[in-house]
């Protein structure tokens, strides 16, 4: 694009529709050069999410993932953060769509033969059959696939479709709270009381989430769910120029149609609310406003997302929010925006617990000219 032509529409960015971004990582603050040792870590967690629908012909996020656990120990555990099964979860095996859909959860499931940690897969909108009426059957039949394939215990949370939260001691001193984020915007049939669940409806939920914090105060906590409470990218409402001159290019590459204007109008529509998987849709806004009152009680902790298909960190008082939802794909995401890392790269997190108490956060990312275990893109201490 035009540098100029780019700068002129640059100028509209107070009204965050034509962010501005280079492609290359941000950094709010230089990356820390702290050093540590293998000896001085308790326990490693893996974040990973929306890695649903490979690209076995390039470096992904998943490919570099696997190198990183077959060297990991026992003490650390690989969280997958939802959307494991584009584009509707999986199907009954009648349906036309099964072989691609089991073929998407089975490579993700290939990088863990040897490897020796916990697993936690948690569900996402996709997994819900997309948000449709067969959602929660589509989790159900996920979980049991899922488990019945690691036999490795309870591996999918939380389970039977439920809400959660669901506690799981990492460690002594490391909880880690599992909830299924895409059951709280559900609009249609989900799992309840009557299906062994521990909550009924929203309010049940932000209460129980509540009683299982104050329950493990004190420990380091961080919590996995599907959808990001602060996002740099579309679902925070940041569109690119190619999102309002070419809108058709979001159903196929091919379709560069220019549509100026008419294009700009559901950019525009998402940023205020349209859509039930934004940020800024009056049911995400309610979910934001019950549960970061309840975060801001417990110094570092943590909440892990993905959703978004690229890697971002926030840090908001004293609570950190991590986006890792670029296991397969990548969309664009804005620098600043009071983010301390932003990147539009296929990668993961790392969650580094020392035995000195510190907690290191790492981002790692593809480097699209080598298949290696990645590049070292952010590091930071909490």
């Amino acid at each position: 694009m035009n540098l100029y032509v780019r700068s002129i529409f640059c100028l509209l960015g107070q009204l965050a529709l034509l962010p501005c971004q280079s492609g290359v990582p941000f950094y709010q603050n230089d990356t820390a050069t702290e050093k540590y040792s293998k000896g001085d870590i308790i326990h490693t967690i893996y974040l990973i999410g929306d890695a649903g629908k490979l690209d076995v012909s390039k470096p992904s996020g998943i490919e570099i993932l696997q190198q990183h656990l077959t060297k990991a120990d026992t003490n650390s555990t690989v969280i997958f953060l939802g959307d494991n099964i584009y584009d509707s979860g999986l199907p009954a095996e009648t349906s036309s769509e099964y072989l691609q859909a089991e073929k998407n959860l089975k490579l993700q499931l290939s990088i863990l033969n040897d490897y020796g940690g916990n697993v936690v897969f948690i569900p996402g909108n996709h997994d819900w059959n997309y948000s449709g009426g067969e959602g929660n059957k589509r989790v159900q039949r996920q979980e049991l696939y899922i488990e019945n394939s690691l036999k490795k215990g309870n591996t999918f949370l939380p389970d039977n479709a439920c809400a959660g939260p669901i506690a799981s001691e990492l460690d002594s001193d490391i909880v880690l709270l599992a909830i299924d984020t895409q059951w709280y915007l559900h609009k249609k049939t989900r799992s309840g009381k009557k299906e062994g669940c521990l909550v009924d409806n929203e309010k049940e939920f932000v209460e129980e989430l509540e009683k299982t914090l104050v329950r493990y105060k004190g420990k380091k906590i961080i919590i996995a769910g599907h959808h990001p409470i602060f996002t740099n990218g579309p679902h925070g409402g940041f569109f690119t120029l190619k999102d309002h001159l070419f809108p058709l290019t979001a159903i196929s590459n091919k379709l560069w149609i220019p549509l100026p204007i008419i294009g700009s109008l559901y950019p525009v529509l998402r940023k205020f609310g349209i859509n039930r998987q934004d940020v800024n849709h009056k049911k995400q806004k309610k979910f934001k406003s019950e549960v970061l009152p309840l975060l801001k009680k417990y110094d570092d902790l943590i909440y892990a997302a993905g959703h978004e298909h690229s890697l971002q960190h926030f840090k908001k008082d004293n609570q950190h929010f991590i986006v890792s939802g670029a296991g397969c794909k990548t969309s664009h995401v804005v620098k600043d925006n009071d983010a301390s890392f932003t990147h539009s790269q296929q990668g993961f997190f790392k969650v580094i617990y020392l035995s000195s108490g510190e907690i290191i956060i790492e981002a790692w990312a593809t480097n699209q000219n080598r298949y290696n275990s990645g590049d070292l893109i952010y590091r930071t201490k909490i």
